[in-house]
């Protein structure tokens, strides 16, 4: 069951959302923040690694948008 923050403290046991909005408010990432269950949802949807959600969520912060050619299953 997901919150409407985008996570899913059910099966993981875990209030990820919560840890979200600590770690971004630490990292003073609010983009990051305000993207991730967006970035999330389409993670699943397009079966992306966990490198690549790295990549597109975190790593562009720094780096700029990042635009990544992951291939369809």
């Amino acid at each position: 069951m997901s919150t409407e923050n985008g996570t899913n403290q059910a099966r993981t046991g875990r209030d990820v959302g919560s840890e979200l909005i600590y770690l971004t408010k630490a990292l003073k990432a609010p983009a990051l923040r305000d993207a991730a269950a967006r970035l999330a949802e389409r993670a699943r949807d397009e079966g992306w690694s966990h490198e690549e959600y790295l990549a597109v969520g975190v790593l562009s912060l720094r780096a700029g948008p990042v635009r990544l050619n992951v291939p369809s299953c």
